[in-house]
């Protein structure tokens, strides 16, 4: 298993670029964790404390809409990934629920021992950080893009009404 999760460290975009040594490191730092399907990884709004490696498995990335009943998935991911991962900027509360969409076994990094270790080794932190700022930058482009089609779709719908 540990070889596996090293293949999912070295594929994974927030550690890309890491070295074998250092990927152990943060390997070190990994607790295994198990959810059912259906279940609820972490609520929108609740404390930003960990991320999670996903060697295998499905999640759905949900935001409650305006009257909190109702949930849309904005996101599934997929093997091999990482998610969570903006709780290691700010520590603030999360921006979306996470749900397991099949039995998982996945694997959680505190944020503070992750913190600590890029403090410690700062070559693991200078490609962790610059990774996340390409990570954040491409989903800020897509949010943009997504806003613009919505915008342009109220647009047209209020041209119809009139």
């Amino acid at each position: 298993m540990e070889e596996e999760l090293l293949k999912v460290l070295k594929g994974s975009r927030i550690f890309e670029g890491l070295e074998e040594e250092e990927c152990r490191k943060v390997l070190a730092l990994l607790e295994p964790i198990k959810f059912k399907s259906g279940e609820i990884i972490f609520e929108e709004a609740s404390p930003g404390t960990e991320l999670y490696v996903m060697p295998r498995g499905r999640v759905s990335v949900e935001l409650r809409l305006a009257d909190k009943s109702v949930t849309e998935r904005i996101y599934q991911a997929y093997d091999n990934e990482v998610f969570g991962e903006m709780a290691l900027i700010d520590g603030h509360r999360r921006s979306a629920r996470v749900r397991a969409m099949e039995d998982l076994e996945i694997f959680k990094v505190e944020r503070e021992k992750l913190l600590a270790l890029m403090e410690e080794d700062y070559r693991i932190g200078y490609k962790i950080m610059s990774n996340m700022a390409k990570i954040l930058a491409t989903r800020l482009r897509d949010t943009n893009l997504s806003l613009r089609n919505a915008l342009l779709q109220n647009r047209y719908i209020f041209d119809e009404i009139q």
